[in-house]
């Protein structure tokens, strides 16, 4: 358990320069992973819980992680193309630093992940389940996202361009500097969702529940133009 914690480590800090800063807050990473981890092992859990307990502690935020100072290295970008993974749990899969081309991941869950810094072109995102996750410098560039589910999600400086959004659930998610151009969206469940500074240009949109939503009067405007019902809405 503890190497697999170790190659986690690797993954989530590949993407960055090395230097003495890298090396510190990775060497700090680990330590209160592994603290953790003992942590839950005395409670008597079973490895494969204590991995996915770790996992959700991670995504949520509730173990600590200093990237401050860190850049990205564009020589670790890793490229996938044409790959398959339809079916799937993903939690090995490169979701930070990456560019995907024609890759199919239906019907895969992607549940309570970072995803950072990645493009997604001509993607098929069909049934994925994207809950909990925090998506982030990305861009989805003519991808199928129907009937994805990203409840809970935070979404921030993040563009979707020239893509299908239908039947989507964006649920309690939070999505700020965040915009969608010329996409397709139909059928979009914001209930109770927080926006932002997101904005919606030369995109057909219909259908969109926004009941109970909170956004600020920017992303407003925007939807009150595509004559979206924002009855229920609260702005700030």
């Amino acid at each position: 358990m503890l190497e697999k914690l170790n190659l986690f480590t690797d993954s989530y800090f590949r993407p960055y320069k090395e230097d003495s800063h890298f090396l510190e807050k990775k060497a700090k990473f680990l330590f209160h992973l592994e603290n953790l981890y003992r942590d839950l092992e005395e409670e008597g859990l079973e490895d494969q819980v204590i991995y996915q307990e770790i996992m959700r502690k991670v995504v949520l935020g509730e173990i600590p992680i200093d990237l401050k100072g860190l850049s990205i290295d564009q020589n670790k970008t890793i490229s996938y193309k044409n790959k398959y993974f339809q079916n799937e749990y993903i939690d090995n899969i490169a979701f930070v630093n990456a560019n995907y081309f024609k890759c199919d991941l239906i019907n895969s869950s992607i549940q309570q992940n970072i995803i950072s810094y990645l493009t997604f072109d001509k993607c098929y995102f069909k049934n994925v389940q994207f809950n909990q996750s925090t998506i982030m410098q990305t861009s989805f560039k003519k991808n199928d996202l129907v009937n994805a589910n990203l409840s809970g999600c935070k979404i921030s400086d993040t563009s979707f361009s020239g893509s299908t959004l239908a039947n989507i659930q964006l649920d309690h998610s939070t999505l700020s500097n965040t915009t969608f151009d010329n996409c397709y969206m139909q059928k979009i469940s914001l209930k109770n969702a927080t926006l932002i500074n997101v904005q919606f240009n030369s995109s057909t949109l219909s259908k969109i529940n926004c009941e109970g939503a909170k956004m600020d009067k920017i992303t407003f405007r925007f939807l009150q133009g595509e004559r979206v019902d924002l009855s229920k809405v609260e702005t700030f």
